[in-house]
């Protein structure tokens, strides 16, 4: 078990008192406590490991003390808080931080203050916000701070302009054209789609679905080691 990789537990009957059994699991990088009762102690056990590098929180009813506790993820690069209710001053210790790359604030109120919070940082590739209340104009205002961020906005995105629909796309196929060598953010979410190439040359448009295996580029995180096993539902395979 110490060496798993991944935990992936979304809806589990798991709150603090399980996760204090599993101080040993130091090699994660991704895990997803989605829809479970975790609280300030698993969120400072998952501050102490080092290598982890995906947390997904979605739906997590945190407390005050639990959420003040998330400022100890500043060493996760992809973070998923879909409808998580606490204030964007949270999230201040993580962005500053410099390694969020990727921030799901789905459902979130996309305040002022928010918007502003996410144009100061330069880090974030991709930002998901489904099911709120964003405009076209704040989004192209995002992406005019980030030359680099795909903004995810759902369904929403449909009703983009012809323009920004197309430097979506372009944002898209240059996520999707990252080396896969070394630990690379995944991106596993759909974030555009693209035309494909073929022998005769670019025809027809398809949607983009970046898989585990697509990498974007982020060369600073380590090779996982070969030793290492994943972990899905608690199931240790080599």
């Amino acid at each position: 078990m110490n060496k798993l990789s991944m935990l992936i537990l979304p809806g589990s009957d798991i709150d603090d008192g399980v996760t204090s059994n599993w101080s040993s699991l130091k090699s994660l990088w991704e895990i997803n406590l989605d829809d479970t009762e975790v609280s300030v102690a698993t969120i400072a056990w998952l501050g102490s490991i080092d290598s982890l590098r995906r947390v997904s929180l979605n739906r997590v009813p945190l407390d005050p003390v639990a959420a003040d506790a998330l400022s100890q993820l500043n060493q996760v690069s992809e973070l998923q808080l879909a409808e998580v209710e606490l204030g964007c001053e949270k999230l201040i210790p993580l962005l500053d931080a410099g390694n969020m790359e990727s921030l799901n604030l789905s459902g979130w109120d996309l305040n002022e203050e928010l918007l502003e919070l996410i144009n100061a940082s330069p880090s974030l590739k991709l930002l998901k916000i489904h099911d709120t209340t964003v405009t076209e104009e704040q989004v192209k205002q995002l992406m005019e701070v980030n030359s680099a961020i795909y903004v995810d906005a759902g369904e929403l995105s449909k009703q983009f302009a012809p323009a920004l629909t197309k430097e979506l796309r372009r944002r898209a196929i240059a996520l999707a054209q990252g080396s896969s060598s070394g630990w690379r953010q995944t991106l596993r979410e759909r974030v555009g789609t693209y035309q494909r190439r073929n022998k005769q040359g670019w025809q027809g448009d398809a949607e983009i679905w970046l898989q585990g295996s697509t990498r974007v580029q982020l060369d600073r995180f380590r090779t996982p080691p070969a030793s290492n096993f994943e972990a899905r539902n608690v199931t240790e395979r080599p």
